[in-house]
């Protein structure tokens, strides 16, 4: 599963916001023995400023918004969908993946 994730670091009196590709950067700099600064497109961190790394939320990439996972549809939309399934439904006899 991938996961959208959103980390918090602070540095001096600075708290910056860094997504998953970010902190990659952030953390590959570190290990790797940097001790300098990191620059980003719109802010730099400095490593040996950095006084605590935390994740602030975790997420599964494109997943539903909670209430948006099922609502009514209006008898317009549901004869289009209708319509949609009973074509998909016979190109797939057709083709011979699906028996009547």
């Amino acid at each position: 599963m991938e996961y959208s994730e959103q980390w918090g670091v602070v540095a001096g009196k600075e708290v910056f916001t860094l997504d998953e590709k970010q902190i990659q950067v952030l953390k590959q700099a570190d290990t790797s023995g940097h001790r300098g600064i990191v620059w980003f497109s719109k802010f730099a961190i400095s490593i040996p400023h950095i006084q605590a790394i935390y994740l602030i939320s975790r997420q599964i990439k494109n997943q539903l918004a909670t209430g948006d996972a099922y609502r009514e549809q209006t008898p317009e939309e549901r004869a289009k969908s209708l319509k949609a399934l009973n074509k998909a439904r016979r190109e797939l006899i057709k083709k011979g993946l699906l028996k009547k």
